[in-house]
């Protein structure tokens, strides 16, 4: 984005003092460029309402306005009734409105229309029943509408994950609920109620006439225990209770041979690992490991201390262990966490991982704690542009929460010097990575005593996302070839000494 904005900048500057420029803002293309690498990506940018452009279409268009010499031209096809319910904070400005006015003369009226209408008929519904298979009914049309598929696909038994509504999809489920049912509704309600029946429920509480409401039981609220000043109140923490976090197998494989445990981002989730599951060998069983206060577990409290974290983390980690050989892999964050969790095994229980996987994540003997979670807002969405995103300011605000209290995670964390950990480690980086470069990877051959081997791809930060193919083939090739046969020779070597 500040690239772009450079570009536009430098086109007008130069336009300003006769010199040619041209600064071309495209669409999303369909046969080059990153959605055709990833064509799962096209139903982000459909999602708002953008069309992919084919390049032959691209390079009309550049033709076509070359030749007018303007300093910066957007080139996109745009679906714009999708895109005002989308952006809804957009229907009511006049920045588009000469665009709007003639692609969707009728449009805007209709969603107002059809909320009336709908909820005027909920609440004219006398039994429970009744309105909760109204609004059902309701929730499923619209999900269905949002993945592209008919109302008789979707059972209310799913979940929103399963079905594949994504946090942008979910932003977009909610506006169209809040129109017809003229209420407002976080972003968050959907996790914390994950099938469409218990949202459905959720919807009939809130919807409820108020003549129906139950009555409150008088209840007996006995009087607060005095809490005790200082240290104390600390210890009396939700942190303090324990994990409250999730670790969960996407695709069980019980007959896998090899256990592969991941960490995600700060201000991520496990939903970074989605697609390994079908991409990894039969033989290798996916373990994602979901810190607290996101997605599902979003209403969960967030861990803001590195010590209080990994002192919950890591013997729910051990409880996850058996005979099998297990490896960590993680992003960012997520490698710090990894890192520290295998040393703790290792020191505390004589437990260690075969292989160590480290993605984005500087050498921490020589990494310096930096105090990005005190940055305000503005600052935080300026360093991560990924939290502008959707239109709503309670996800942005719920996006904002979540990395800033991983980001205090990050900024508590101080490196203690121990025993080398022996295991390989594999370091992965991405040459276009501002915050983590390939020159703050090399510290980690002062980590084990075992190999070190870095491997630098193509990309940001979260070159991981596009990634997923080299990255599965990368484990597969690594676990199978090292650790299984490893663990092959070792059998043969006990059968045969137990046969002389």
């Amino acid at each position: 984005m500040a690239a772009n904005a450079f570009l536009d900048g430098l086109a007008h500057y130069r336009t300003a003092q006769g010199l040619p420029a041209l600064s071309v803002n495209w669409g999303v293309m369909k046969d080059v460029g990153m959605v055709a690498d990833q064509a799962h990506l096209a139903k982000y940018a459909e999602a708002e309402g953008f069309k992919p452009l084919h390049m032959r279409e691209a390079v009309a268009a550049l033709e076509t306005v070359y030749g007018q010499a303007p300093a910066q031209v957007g080139v996109t096809d745009m679906d714009w009734e999708r895109m005002l319910s989308f952006f809804s904070t957009l229907s009511g400005t006049n920045y588009l409105a000469h665009f709007t006015a003639a692609a969707v003369p009728a449009a805007a009226a209709r969603p107002a229309e059809k909320a009336e209408t709908f909820i005027t008929r909920l609440r004219a519904l006398p039994a429970k029943a009744e309105r909760l298979k109204a609004l059902q009914n309701q929730l499923v049309e619209h999900v269905a509408q949002i993945i592209k598929t008919t109302a008789s696909r979707v059972s209310p038994s799913m979940t929103f994950k399963g079905l594949g509504i994504d946090s942008l999809m979910a932003v977009q489920l909610r506006n169209r609920l809040e129109k017809s049912l003229e209420l407002k509704l976080l972003v968050t309600s959907f996790w914390e109620r994950p099938t469409l029946t218990e949202y459905t429920a959720y919807l009939e509480e809130q919807t409820r006439p108020a003549a129906v409401q139950p009555a409150a039981a008088p209840v007996s609220v006995p009087a607060p225990a005095p809490v005790p000043p200082g240290p104390a109140l600390a210890e009396r923490a939700p942190a303090a209770q324990g994990w409250s976090g999730r670790i969960f197998t996407p695709k069980p494989r019980p007959n896998a041979k090899v256990k592969l445990f991941c960490f995600h981002d700060a201000g991520g989730s496990a939903s970074l690992y989605d697609a390994w599951a079908g991409l990894l060998d039969e033989h290798i069983e996916l373990q994602l490991v979901q810190l607290p206060g996101r997605d599902e577990l979003v209403g969960h409290h967030r861990y803001t201390n590195y010590t209080k974290l990994m002192v919950s983390l890591v013997p729910v980690l051990l409880g996850h262990l058996d005979e099998r050989p297990f490896a960590f892999f993680g992003h960012s964050m997520g490698g710090l966490i990894a890192f520290e969790a295998a040393r703790a095994l290792s020191v505390i229980y004589g437990k260690r991982p075969d292989k160590l996987y480290v993605s984005a994540t500087p050498a921490l003997r020589e990494y310096t704690v930096e105090h990005l979670h005190e940055l305000n807002n503005e600052q935080l969405m300026n360093m991560f542009p990924y939290l502008r995103q959707g239109d709503s300011d309670d996800f942005r605000q719920e996006l904002i929460s979540m990395l800033r209290a991983d980001l205090q995670v990050i900024s508590s964390y101080r490196y203690e010097a121990v025993d080398l950990l022996p295991t390989p480690i594999t370091v992965l980086g991405a040459e276009d990575d501002p915050r983590v470069g390939p020159l703050h990877l090399k510290g980690w051959e002062n980590e084990t005593d075992s190999t070190v081997r870095i491997v630098i791809r193509k990309g940001g930060h979260r070159y991981i996302e596009r990634d997923a193919h080299f990255l599965t083939d990368l484990l597969n090739g690594d676990l199978l070839n090292g650790i299984l046969l490893d663990a092959d020779r070792l059998n043969a070597d006990l059968l045969t000494r137990a046969n002389g």
